[in-house]
Order: structure tokens, then sequence, then C-alpha cells
């Protein structure tokens, strides 16, 4: 059987996830929430993980705690600076709030690409067993009517196949 599953689902729905780690085979104590965007629409799913998959998935290493510190200090100073700019370089002759409004909505968008370029960095530079945990599932594709799973363990594909027949959908 594929590790990849194609099944009939719309987003109020629910699916069934068999109660074992998505990642080790243990019993599931735990959710951890896969997601893929497209265009402007997130889909999220939360599948199960054990207790010690979970705890691994949040535990951080010391590279990804220096970009997440570093991401922070940059986008503030980035931050306040942009409000600054968009204050100060308006026109005097447009009111205070017009362009204090500017500044914060510069600074926004700003601090946005920064975070994420930041978290992006940070996650390049996570464990190595945290990446493993974090491969074992994930969202291929979706459409408003369907979702194209990837499981990295084969057991668990089958269980979740079996779960979820009447949803199953042809690759």
């Amino acid at each position: 059987m594929s590790p990849s599953v194609k099944v009939k689902i719309r987003p109020e729905n629910d699916l069934n996830f068999p109660g074992i780690c998505v990642h080790c085979g243990q019993p599931a104590g735990e959710c951890m929430r896969i997601s893929k965007r497209k265009r402007s629409i997130t889909r999220l799913i939360d599948v199960p993980v054990c207790t010690n998959c979970f705890q691994e998935i949040n535990r951080r290493s010391w590279a990804e705690e220096r970009w997440q510190r570093i991401g922070l200090l940059v986008t503030g100073a980035v931050g306040v600076t942009a409000i600054l700019l968009g204050f100060f370089l308006l026109p005097s002759a447009l009111p205070v709030w017009l362009r204090l409004l500017a500044g914060i909505i510069l600074a926004g968008l700003v601090v946005l690409g920064l975070r994420g370029i930041f978290r992006q960095r940070s996650a390049e530079v996570a464990r190595p067993e945290k990446l493993a945990i974090l491969a074992s599932a994930r969202m291929d594709s979706f459409t408003w009517r369907a979702t194209t799973f990837h499981f990295s363990r084969e057991d668990f594909s089958e269980q979740f196949c079996q779960l979820n027949e009447q949803q199953l959908m042809e690759n």
C-alpha cells in the first residue's frame, strides 16, 4: 500500500486516525498539527503522536533558540524603526494619527515578512529527531472536497485507510 492517501473530506468534517503515533507506532496520547497553505486558505489537521514524540517536537536545539531570539530582537528593532520612518517621512501637513497609522501599517508588513524568514531559518536548524517526526505526516494537497496525505509509516497508512474506507479516493 502506498503511504500517500487521498480522502474525500470537507473542512468541517473529521477524519479518523489510528490510536498510534504517526512516527514511531507507540500508543498516541497527543496530537501534532500539520498544515498546508494554498493562496489565502490554510488547512489544519491534527495527527496522533505519542508523548515522547510530542515532547521531542517541543524541544528546541541551541541553534533554533538562537534564531528565534535573534528574530525577536531584529523584528522588534525594525518594527520600531518602520513606525518612526512612516511617521517622520510623511508630510507634516497630514494629521498625526494618519502618519502614525501609516507607520504602524508599514511596521506590520515588514515585521510579518521578517518573522516568516526567521521562523523558516529556525525550522531549518531544528534537531534531526524533530525534523523526522515532523516529516512523518504531511498534507500534499487539498481542495474543497479532498485532501491528500503522505505518511512515512506504511502500517499507519494502512490503518488510516481502514478507518476511513468510505472516504478513500484514487490518487
